[in-house]
């Protein structure tokens, strides 16, 4: 490669780099203002109805029995429970939640954390999305076949002769995931405009309690309350604005030098070209009248007559029938020598990326 491409290149690729590094760090520098964002989120109170339903009796004139009061078991023909949780937000928040609600019987030990026995029933599984919401619930309405679950659990404690202490374990378990959906929110490490949390609201039936009064138990004092704090960019300086305009200029430059880079490449791809088919035509056509040199003796001896086309070193060619010598001085710099006594006729051949040294 000639020694002006070379440095010329080197010269493209050097801006290039140069606009490259300076677009890139004016683009990725921050420079904004932000405040700290408070938003506060609370669980609403009593998430859990329940409506117990009794068989064909005597003695009551209603179809069912309201919460909290003592039941007796051999009345009870099944219980309708309400789920009712929502969490409210002070400002609208994005995300998803999903909810399951299962039932386990449990044959406990009496008077013993242990157990002999359980066993496991999925009653409802659901999964919501929601936007731009100031709040979220999920409600999810319940069935519960008490003599269904009591008469199986009364056949494990006959068959097996234990004492054992019966519960219907009944709860739903919500996951929730929020955020804030906006642009201007600081990525920071743990999520930390999220708001991800967990909640268990439980119910407790006694079981195998024949002909005894009793009562159900919920957790509806285990609501909540928190917040979710983080930085919003809030303004952009003036000074931050002009350097990413500075930045985008930077990179449409170092696009632009690339461009110019190439086509100069394609450019003198092609004059080099021209001049080596040149040389190679009149080489290979006149091969016969034509010496090669590696060098030629100093012409300022001679009656130097430059001559514009190889055709008229031919015409003084066919006058004094000599040979003409053929030397490549240095990269893109041929000539053609015709010598007769004191007259030197020369034809030069010159490609683009030649520079006198």
């Amino acid at each position: 490669m000639n020694k002006k491409l070379h440095l010329t290149l080197v010269s493209y690729l050097i801006i290039t780099f140069l606009f490259l590094l300076l677009g890139g760090f004016l683009l990725t520098r921050k420079d904004s203002s932000f405040e700290q964002v408070v938003i506060n989120y609370n669980e609403a109170n009593n998430p859990i109805d329940y409506k117990v339903y009794l068989k064909k009796n005597n003695f009551f004139e209603t179809d069912y029995l309201g919460k909290g009061i003592t039941y007796i078991s051999s009345l009870i023909d099944y219980i309708d429970v309400d789920f009712n949780y929502k969490i409210n937000f002070d400002e609208s928040l994005t995300g998803s939640y999903k909810y399951k609600v299962k039932a386990s019987i449990l044959a406990n030990k009496v008077n013993d954390d242990g157990k002999y026995w359980s066993k496991d029933y999925n009653l409802e599984e659901k999964e919501n999305v929601f936007s731009d919401s100031t709040y979220v619930s999920a409600n999810q309405h319940i069935k519960l076949d008490y003599q269904q679950y009591n008469d199986l659990l009364s056949s494990f404690k006959k068959e097996y002769g234990l004492a054992i202490d019966g519960v219907l374990h009944v709860e739903m378990i919500i996951d929730l995931d929020a955020y804030i959906d906006d642009d201007s929110v600081v990525v920071c490490n743990n999520n930390c405009n999220h708001l991800k949390k967990s909640n268990v609201l439980k119910m407790d039936i006694p079981l195998t309690q024949s002909s005894v009064d009793i009562s159900i138990n919920t957790n509806e004092s285990s609501t909540s309350s928190g917040k979710i704090v983080y930085d919003k960019k809030v303004s952009e300086s003036f000074s931050y604005i002009i350097l990413r305009c500075l930045g985008i200029i930077s990179l449409l430059f170092a696009l632009i030098t690339i461009i110019n880079m190439i086509k100069y490449i394609v450019r003198k791809r092609k004059m080099i070209s021209d001049y080596h088919k040149e040389i190679n035509k009149i080489l290979s056509t006149y091969d016969s009248i034509i010496v090669n040199s590696d060098n030629i003796n100093n012409l300022s001896k001679y009656n130097v007559i430059k001559v514009n086309s190889f055709e008229e070193l031919l015409d003084a060619h066919s006058e004094v029938r000599m040979p003409i010598n053929y030397v490549e001085l240095r990269d893109n710099y041929s000539i053609f020598v015709l010598i007769n006594n004191d007259v030197a006729w020369v034809y030069q051949v010159i490609g683009d990326e030649y520079e006198e040294e």
